[in-house]
């Protein structure tokens, strides 16, 4: 189950229809346009993948890291950007992102992105893995 988080319209769909749905066995489960419509969407559908933008209107992508971080740590997620700072990618690395992509998006690097995330569903991203 994948949510995505984009507050550009085109862009959201763009992502949407690069992903591919059939190689990684997955299903959209809702779009959101903001950091507070992904929150209800996230407690809503508990998806299984967050695909989030960093810059949006009300609660940014931080605050959607942070919310799944605290709430639902096994939750996967990929942070879309346009922003090449560190301290955005600082951020997603330190709350667990499986990657963080910058825009424009190349699609072979958001499957593989999605494909990993898909691999490792219901991993804890901050619990250290067992040798």
């Amino acid at each position: 189950k994948i949510l995505l988080v984009e507050d550009n319209p085109l862009i959201l769909e763009g992502i949407c229809a690069m992903i591919d749905w059939e190689r990684c066995d997955g299903f959209l489960v809702g779009k959101a346009q903001d950091g507070d419509e992904a929150l209800a969407l996230i407690a809503d559908k508990v998806p299984d993948l967050v695909i989030t933008d960093i810059r949006m209107p009300g609660k940014d992508g931080i605050d959607v890291l942070r919310y799944i971080q605290k709430n639902y740590p096994e939750m996967q997620t990929i942070v879309v950007s346009a922003y090449s700072e560190f301290t955005y990618a600082k951020e997603a690395i330190k709350a667990g992102s499986v990657n963080y992509l910058l825009k424009p998006i190349d699609p072979d690097e958001l499957n593989s992105a999605v494909m990993t995330a898909c691999l490792n569903p219901g991993i804890d991203p901050h619990t250290p893995l067992q040798r």
